[in-house]
């Protein structure tokens, strides 16, 4: 979690990507002081005011470093779990295991995110992914492509191109 934020700060906002903190301000609350961060969300523009005191309960944190990256490149690379058709027919297993990876995609960690990337680009080898399948696999993208290029400072496209270079590099 970051540590005083300040105005000009890049955050990351689960489930809203990357916000630029505009403003910082204390305001009268039921007679206390509390201190609000106004974000703006980079890919949307829209703006969230948010309480200081909820900063750890959303999950507020600071945009992925090197070290991050790598370990976000080493998982796409990595095969995915065997696909066993087994798991598919058997609908309370499947709904949890879609549950576990759409609350990965939600938490935005992006170890976690690109997991699911890689497990779903697998699965999509073996048969149709489901509308949700799919959706995850755009939000996971677009989430892990987004955060890298404002951490390195490369294209988004670029970035894109090596995720899908990696994920080829998981089928073997």
């Amino acid at each position: 979690m970051p540590k005083d934020l300040q105005i000009g700060d890049v955050v990351v906002y689960p489930s809203q990507g990357a916000a630029e903190v505009v403003n910082v301000e204390v305001k009268e609350l039921g007679g206390t002081s509390q201190q609000f961060y106004t974000l703006r969300v980079m890919k949307t523009g829209r703006t969230l005011m948010l309480p200081g005191a909820l900063v750890a309960n959303v999950g507020l944190r600071s945009v992925i470093g090197e070290d991050q990256i790598a370990r976000v490149y080493e998982t796409l690379k990595q095969g995915a779990e065997v696909y066993d058709p087994a798991k598919e027919r058997d609908i309370v297993l499947n709904n949890m295991i879609y549950a576990a990876r759409r609350e990965k995609i939600k938490m935005s960690a992006p170890v976690e995110v690109a997991e699911v990337l890689r497990d779903l680009t697998s699965i999509e080898r073996h048969r149709e992914l489901t509308h949700g399948e799919v959706q995850m696999i755009d939000d996971a993208r677009g989430m892990l492509s987004e955060e890298i290029a404002l951490a390195t400072g490369t294209e988004r496209a670029e970035v894109l191109e090596a995720i899908d270079r990696f994920l080829v590099k998981s089928q073997g």
